[in-house]
């Protein structure tokens, strides 16, 4: 009895000489909050300096003084040329007298001049370095990444969670905004068979307004880029089943009618047919809404008359833009990984899509149900 109370005694000994020498080793490593700035985005631009190509932006917000009036904060913005991505992060701690905490980056942003350049290249430092979030949003800033920084719209929302809320559902919701997480656009970057396809964000010159409707489709790295128009942006989020609870307006226009649906549910599929002689892609797609604005009075026994003409529109559309990508040799829908999943996998598999892909013919379906006329009716 003797020994094991000893013993018992050992062990809660040893467990409070732990509990206190714990915090005092952990604050060895860590530096007070008033001693740190965490920085909300990073831009990456190309300089004019052919020695020092790489030109970095950091956005930091700044508390208000207690004395100030507001109580929205306020930022610096800091920027440094390198010859690398990794030095300018390093000089640009120079610049403030606090350590800079990359923990809540929530933002990369590529300026256009960089897009020339090979990004797996460029992000290489954002997925070795463990102070990056691989949950950052990854855009394309243009003019440039530094001007979509500094932009300060004029709104009451705090300036710190103006991008926050056109990407994560929260704040804005509309189908001509796509969204990639770092992660996500490092592995497309590498895969076969599909292509990243990253937001495009503008501003204009007094630097107060920002506008998300546009993105780039990045071809295998560093082949270069292909732009997308605000409607192909649509047409892109309603293949691949992106708009969730977004909804979208469809306009309709005949000889005799020019009216709008509002679409409320999108739900499609696809699948590559090879065994015939000229491969296919059948996607089928069904649509639900009801009408939301018309030129001309409609009649509740023609709802299957409206529907059959929506769904024209929807099928002329999605094919046209099914041949603009496969003309511009780029996938961002990821038809070639869906090929290269659904094959008997070989070491010429990746050779056999790209002889194919050119070749194929798209045979898109649209069901368009029209369920209501509106209100009016």
């Amino acid at each position: 009895m003797i020994t094991a109370a000893l013993k018992q005694t050992r062990w809660i000994s040893l467990l409070l000489i732990l509990s206190l020498l714990v915090p005092i080793a952990a604050g060895c490593g860590t530096k007070d909050i008033d001693k740190r700035m965490f920085v909300i985005g990073v831009g990456v631009d190309k300089s004019d300096n052919e020695e020092k190509p790489y030109k970095v932006s950091l956005k930091v917000p700044v508390p208000m003084n207690k004395k100030s009036s507001g109580t929205s904060p306020g930022f610096i913005f800091l920027t440094e040329e390198a010859a690398t991505i990794s030095e300018a992060l390093h000089l640009l701690t120079t610049h403030v007298d606090k350590n800079l905490e990359y923990g809540h980056a929530k933002f990369i942003v590529i300026g256009e001049s960089i897009l020339d350049e090979d990004l797996r290249v460029v992000m290489d430092i954002f997925l070795r370095r463990r102070e990056f979030q691989q949950t950052a949003w990854i855009t394309v800033g243009k003019p440039s990444a530094e001007s979509v920084l500094q932009t300060t719209p004029a709104s009451d929302i705090p300036d710190i969670n103006i991008l926050f809320n056109r990407f994560s559902d929260i704040g804005t919701e509309s189908s001509y905004i796509v969204s990639i997480f770092l992660f996500d656009f490092r592995r497309q970057l590498v895969e076969t068979g599909i292509d990243p396809i990253v937001p495009v964000i503008e501003t204009n010159e007094e630097k107060d307004k920002i506008i998300v409707n546009k993105a780039v489709v990045i071809n295998d790295g560093n082949k270069g880029k292909l732009e997308l128009t605000t409607e192909q942006v649509e047409d892109y989020n309603i293949i691949t089943n992106r708009l969730g609870s977004v909804k979208f307006e469809l306009g309709v226009k005949s000889e005799e009618l020019d009216f709008t649906v509002y679409i409320d549910k999108v739900k499609s599929k696809y699948k590559i047919i090879t065994n015939n002689n000229k491969p296919v892609v059948k996607m089928n797609l069904e649509l639900t809404g009801v009408v939301e604005e018309s030129t001309k009075r409609l009649v509740q026994h023609k709802t299957e008359e409206y529907s059959r003409l929506a769904g024209a529109v929807v099928k002329k559309r999605l094919e046209k833009f099914l041949t603009f990508l496969q003309k511009n040799e780029v996938d961002p829908i990821g038809f070639g990984l869906r090929y290269e999943a659904t094959r008997l996998h070989t070491e010429h598999i990746e050779d056999e899509w790209n002889k194919l892909y050119p070749e194929l013919s798209f045979d898109v379906t649209v069901h368009v149900k029209i369920t209501s006329l509106g209100s009016i009716e």
